[in-house]
């Protein structure tokens, strides 16, 4: 996990609980590693938007501020059954 100056966490790291069985497992990061974001579900999917990126020199440093700052404003979409992320519109 990376922190900022305001003691943030930010992580790429995926869990999901299954809440019929009470099982958690491990799956694909998400593309961006983000604090103070929101997540929900719906019809297999999780969405999560917003909140603070974290970008690595080595990982991004191909990305324009421009395009950073698009990315903060993004929405990563998980696919339960694909174990995929994707970034959605």
């Amino acid at each position: 996990r990376l922190q900022n100056q305001n003691n943030d966490k930010y992580s790429k790291k995926v869990h999901i609980l299954d809440v019929a069985t009470g099982v958690v497992t491990k799956r694909k990061s998400m593309i961006c590693a983000r604090s103070s974001h929101g997540i929900c579900y719906n019809k297999g999917k999780v969405y999560c938007a917003g909140g603070f990126l974290h970008f690595t020199n080595e990982e991004h440093k191909e990305l324009s501020m421009d395009q950073k700052m698009r990315l903060r404003k993004s929405v990563e979409v998980y696919n339960i059954k694909k174990n995929t992320w994707t970034l959605g519109p």
